[in-house]
């Protein structure tokens, strides 16, 4: 009798056991993305265009559409994904340099934009609460996607990012006051994005690769130089047998190695400094770039200055979606004006579209000619 009282008593107590294993319980979020993308139906070309112009908004949500590009019954394995507490370790094999294959990241693209069209449906049927969740998730995608220490993570983590920024900017202000601070809340609970810092010191591990490499005997040597270098696709014939004749000469190797490993120092010392220190600090390397003798450095180097403007737009329209949920519809010159581009801390401008739409849009344009601007509506 005492025996089946502690068998009850056990059976009684499993559910409750199990529920806490798995509230406690954090799984990789790699892992479960990966899942996740396993279980998706291969896009057609057109379809991958659809869902593109649905996820940002240069095409009308279309319910019959997406159906079609749904995550089915993969949806309860991305929000474990998305709500993971547990470091996201993508498992790359880093060790091989500019042979490192990443797979994953046109997989988060997609499932960004998938998470995006769900943020679409659930408010055309009027579940802000649903939406603001879905959005949610989009902007956690967007940090996992940058876990790595490679300037492409970085770009895909803001590309993502920015599709959330925009679908949230483009339904805002038709939220109530409580619905448009309790997201502003949420947002700021959110871990901050990688930096653009930490991801760019994966590109030393590039030289690390060749001085590795440069030490493997011939003929695996020159095999594996050859392959990463013509998958660069840099140059003509002639300037990529140049470039095969430094590097399998050990010593001009070590002299471009040298140069490629300062050139790096400088760009990462540059990423930590203010805007207009670093851009001034980025246009003095890009020019001792141009004048080098450095044929290594000049092949891989990466195209940082833009992608560090990137950095600085991603930031500002951040608050510019900020601004917007502060005030909503009331948004006018004055209150836009308190808040700051993260640039040279400039007052943000309302500007009204033909189209009756509002944008909020920065002072200065990064790079020349092309406004920094968050659209307001549809």
């Amino acid at each position: 009798m005492k025996m089946n009282t502690l068998v009850v008593a056990f059976v009684l107590l499993l559910p409750s056991l199990q529920a806490q294993e798995e509230s406690v319980r954090q799984i990789n979020p790699a892992l479960l993305y990966w899942q996740v993308a396993a279980q998706l139906p291969q896009l057609s070309s057109e379809q991958a265009k659809t869902l593109s112009e649905l996820a940002t908004g240069r095409a009308p949500y279309d319910a019959v559409k997406a159906q079609a590009l749904g995550f089915g019954s993969s949806e309860i394995l991305l929000r474990k994904a998305a709500n993971s507490a547990a470091a996201c370790d993508w498992g790359l094999a880093i060790e091989e340099g500019p042979s490192t294959v990443m797979p994953h990241l046109s997989k988060m693209m997609e499932l960004g934009r998938m998470a995006v069209l769900k943020v679409e449906g659930a408010l055309a049927q009027g579940k802000t609460e649903e939406a603001q969740d879905w959005l949610l998730m989009t902007h956690r995608l967007a940090r996992h996607a940058g876990a790595s220490e490679f300037l492409i993570s970085y770009l895909v983590q803001t590309a993502i990012e920015a599709m959330a920024t925009g679908a949230a900017a483009r339904h805002c202000l038709s939220w109530d006051l409580a619905a448009r601070h309790s997201y502003a809340a949420k947002l700021k609970a959110l871990p901050p994005l990688h930096s653009l810092q930490e991801s760019y010191h994966g590109e030393v591990r590039i030289s690390n690769w060749f001085e590795r490499t440069s030490k493997l005997a011939e003929p695996q040597r020159a095999e594996k130089l050859r392959a990463v270098l013509g998958e660069s696709g840099t140059g003509d014939k002639g300037q990529q047998e140049e470039l095969m004749r430094v590097v399998l000469d050990p010593e001009k190797l070590g002299k471009e190695l040298t140069a490629l490993r300062e050139f790096h120092r400088r760009v990462e010392t540059a990423l930590a400094k203010p805007w207009k220190e670093a851009a001034q600090e980025l246009d003095r390397i890009e020019s001792d770039l141009k004048r080098s003798e450095f044929v290594l450095m000049k092949t891989l180097h990466s195209a940082v200055r833009s992608v560090f403007e990137q950095s600085f737009v991603i930031v500002t329209k951040r608050t510019m979606l900020e601004a917007a949920l502060e005030h909503g519809a009331q948004l006018d010159e004055a209150s836009a004006a308190s808040f700051r581009d993260a640039f040279e801390g400039q007052p943000l401008r309302v500007s009204k579209s033909a189209d009756g739409t509002l944008r909020l849009v920065a002072a200065e344009q990064h790079p020349k000619g092309k406004d920094i601007e968050l659209k307001l509506g549809k």
